[in-house]
C-alpha cells in the first residue's frame, strides 16, 4: 500500500512539475513539489515507525517466556 502511495505521488510530481513548466505556472509549481516532498517525506516517516514497532514487538514476544501448563494427573 505504501508503494502505491509513493507511487502515486512521484507521478503527481512529475505531472505538476510538467504542467508547471509548460504553462508557466511558478507558484503552482512550488506547491505541487512542497505538497509532494512532504507527502513522500510523511509516508517514509510512517514505513520507518512501522518497521520499529514491529521489530520491537518481535523482540518482546522472544523476551517472553510461555508459561508451562501442568498437565492433571489421573
Amino acid at each position: 500500500m505504501r508503494i502505491a502511495i509513493t507511487l502515486v505521488l512521484i507521478w503527481f510530481f512529475k505531472f505538476s512539475v510538467v504542467s508547471a513548466k509548460k504553462l508557466d505556472l511558478k507558484p503552482f509549481f512550488l506547491v505541487g513539489l512542497i505538497a509532494s516532498i512532504a507527502a513522500a517525506v510523511a509516508s517514509l516517516v510512517g514505513f520507518v515507525l512501522i518497521c520499529c514497532l514491529c521489530k520491537q514487538n518481535q523482540e518482546d514476544t522472544k523476551q517472553r517466556k510461555p508459561k508451562k501448563e501442568e498437565a492433571p494427573d489421573f
